[in-house]
């Protein structure tokens, strides 16, 4: 998922390009093709959830909705279409309607397909923008679709919101990575049964604190997200910190794909006239003020 937060770093990706691919069925067929070269153990598996694992029913709640909404916040025309007057209130309200929203898998597939990579041993698990404070309804949407992060999670569950890039964590990286990934100022994550809710913060530096708190290294690091810019973060940040050095021990095979299976969907949407999403806040508003 992509929050706002990420629309103001502005940073210099390099590492290798992502693959972009509308079917799932690519990842399966890379981490088949890493595993004959490292074993299953050692390709880890790392999946977004908005358009990726899941999919809103509604447009009302959306990945695209939360993005439309955010840059409205900066644009003072057209109040009526704002749905909120700051990212305090916006971020509010995406909880909420994460609660009252259904969610579906962009294939039907996808669900068995994760199985399937857990199946054959590999390390799974989600890596999401969303905070911890979303953690009951992504639980029950990732459950309600058939999906079981815990089996394969790495590491072990940490229930409470928590500071992941604490003076500890932060050693592993140098002080202008810090600035860039914007670790100066973190804020809190949970992790827990297979997820780690990141709150909008830079998805390749989340995904090395995670490793780092719990001792691992993997040979070969799978990420599927559906915004490019967080394929390219995670693949910066993995090669910056394991492939820049003479120990071929240390070096992680990286393969990061973008997955577009809702793109169409979300090009649709911001083309749109927004009435059907106009129409849906106004009853939701009006449902608020009957409670």
């Amino acid at each position: 998922m992509f929050l706002a937060f990420c629309l103001l770093s502005l940073i210099h990706d390099h590492g290798p390009a992502p693959i972009t691919s509308d079917t799932m069925q690519v990842v399966l067929e890379k981490a088949q093709e890493k595993s004959a070269l490292y074993g299953s153990g050692q390709v880890l598996v790392v999946f977004d959830i908005d358009n990726t694992l899941l999919a809103m029913d509604k447009d009302f709640g959306s990945d695209q909705w939360f993005n439309w909404q955010y840059l409205l916040l900066h644009e003072p025309t057209n109040p009526d279409v704002h749905m909120a007057n700051s990212m305090e209130e916006l971020l509010v309200l995406q909880r909420e309607l994460f609660a009252l929203s259904k969610m579906h898998p962009p294939e039907s597939t996808t669900p068995e397909l994760v199985a399937q990579l857990q199946a054959a041993g590999h390390p799974v698990f989600a890596l999401t923008s969303r905070g911890p404070g979303a953690r009951n309804s992504t639980e029950r949407e990732i459950a309600k679709n058939k999906y079981n992060l815990k089996t394969t999670a790495i590491g072990s569950s940490i229930a409470e919101s928590f500071n992941l890039a604490d003076e500890e964590g932060l050693k592993i990286f140098t002080p202008e990575q810090i600035v860039e990934y914007k670790l100066n100022k973190p804020r809190p994550v949970s992790y827990a049964s297979g997820i780690l809710m990141s709150e909008g913060q830079h998805k390749g530096a989340m995904l090395l604190l995670i490793l780092q708190r719990f001792g691992l290294h993997y040979k070969a690091v799978i990420m599927v997200d559906d915004h490019p810019q967080h394929c390219a973060r995670v693949a910066t940040a993995l090669q910056n910190r394991f492939n820049t050095n003479d120990r071929s021990d240390d070096d992680v095979d990286i393969t990061t794909i973008h997955y577009t299976r809702e793109l169409p969907r979300v090009e649709a949407f911001n083309k749109s006239d927004k009435s059907e999403t106009l129409a849906a806040w106004e009853a939701f508003v009006a449902f608020k003020r009957h409670l």
